[in-house]
């Protein structure tokens, strides 16, 4: 016997049709659940999981596959599995050759396996993909500043701030690069147009007390760290150490010395820091401290100022009187410097404190017979009248024993 319901062939056919479409879009759902699930890993960070998610054809063969992919190689890229992050990156560009994302992050793997070759390609094609975009004008100009290529970035950076003056990072960039150019007006003039838009922005204000200190604007240096000051609780060392020097060329010996001993606890270059303190309390008289700190700045000496500290050194032993030293030391400045100066304090040093004048002399005449005299008519004429007295003295000696 039949059932209740009977149906004709084409109602079968229909149901059956639906019941198939619908156990598509179930299966369909339930592999979109799926991916998307492997995305929300992603947001949080839980890559391996993404990655077991999305490396599944159900994710890469449907019609959302690019998208799922860019996932899935950006996972990869998260774990440092570059190889991976590569392949899929490139399977979404044969799909799509402009597709920025891909285009960006494979530039990014080749910088950081320093295959510039390649990296610079992909950049170029991230430009060519979208030419508008300052953005990506901003990091190709990046690239090339960290390679040292300065015609490369001012292409760059030229061109993102012809599309995009108002930026603040690219004002930054190029204000940088005319800097590095010794174009400091007009890296000047671009810092002002940033702080016009950004009056707090710090690299700015770092860039414009940089070119202020390189021009000697000592006061304006200042100026610009207190007003960092009153925005950040806590200055960099280096805008601190800026101050100190400033400080001291402006005559404020006692606040650059402040400012100088609480960065040597906290600042690796102090060298510097001990020299600028030797100098700053040779000029408060204090040459006690002035010598400690000349010596600190000759045993930390890594860099070419060996001389000058010698030098300094040597001044001090000199006005303690100490004049023993002040040979020691200015022999040593000589040494790194062949400075003329020098020739001369040591045959005024040599001349005071030894009786026996005949080196003193020597260096008299050494001095005088150096080339391109940069020092003042005055040593000049006392070394010659030194030299005629010493010789007169010796031979006079001479007379005498016979």
């Amino acid at each position: 016997m039949r059932g209740k319901y009977q149906f004709n062939s084409k109602t079968r056919s229909f149901i059956l049709v639906c019941l198939f479409s619908s156990c598509l879009s179930f299966s369909q759902n339930v592999n979109d659940n799926k991916c998307l699930s492997g995305v929300e890993h992603i947001n949080n960070n839980q890559y391996q999981k993404a990655i077991q998610k999305l490396d599944t054809d159900s994710c890469l063969k449907g019609d959302k596959s690019n998208y799922y992919r860019a996932k899935l190689a950006y996972a990869y890229k998260a774990t440092g599995n570059y190889k991976n992050a590569r392949s899929n990156y490139k399977k979404i560009l044969t799909k799509d050759s402009t597709h920025t994302q891909a285009l960006f992050h494979l530039a990014d793997i080749y910088r950081k396996e320093n295959n510039d070759e390649n990296a610079v390609n992909y950049y170029q094609k991230l430009v060519e993909a979208d030419s508008t975009n300052s953005y990506y004008r901003k990091i190709l100009g990046d690239f090339y500043w960290n390679q040292q290529n300065i015609k490369g970035a001012a292409m760059h950076y030229l061109k993102a701030y012809e599309l995009n003056d108002k930026n603040v990072e690219i004002i930054y960039k190029l204000s940088k690069l005319f800097f590095k150019m010794k174009l400091y007006q007009r890296s000047e003039e671009l810092v002002d147009e940033g702080l016009k838009i950004n009056p707090k922005n710090i690299k700015l204000l770092k860039q414009k007390a940089n070119l202020a200190y390189t021009q000697k604007s000592y006061k304006k240096v200042i100026g610009i760290v207190n007003a960092v000051d009153s925005i950040v609780a806590k200055p960099s060392n280096y805008l601190v150490k800026l101050k100190a020097i400033s400080l001291y060329h402006t005559h404020q010996f006692k606040p650059a010395i402040q400012l100088f001993s609480k960065l040597i606890n906290r600042y690796e270059d102090t060298e510097i820091l001990h020299y600028y303190l030797g100098m700053a309390y040779k000029k408060m008289d204090d040459l006690n401290k002035s010598q400690y700190h000349f010596e600190k700045a000759i045993d930390e000496g890594m860099s070419n100022n060996l001389a000058s500290y010698f030098t300094n050194l040597g001044v001090v032993f000199e006005e303690q009187g100490n004049l023993k030293e002040a040979i020691k030391v200015y022999k040593l400045a000589y040494e790194e410097s062949n400075d003329k100066v020098l020739l001369y304090r040591l045959a005024k040093n040599y001349d005071t404190y030894y009786a026996d004048k005949k080196i003193a002399l020597r260096y008299y005449e050494k001095y005088l017979e150096q080339e391109g005299d940069a020092t003042s008519k005055e040593y000049t004429e006392y070394a010659k009248r030194r030299i005629s007295t010493i010789k007169k003295e010796i031979h006079f000696d001479i007379d005498t024993l016979n």
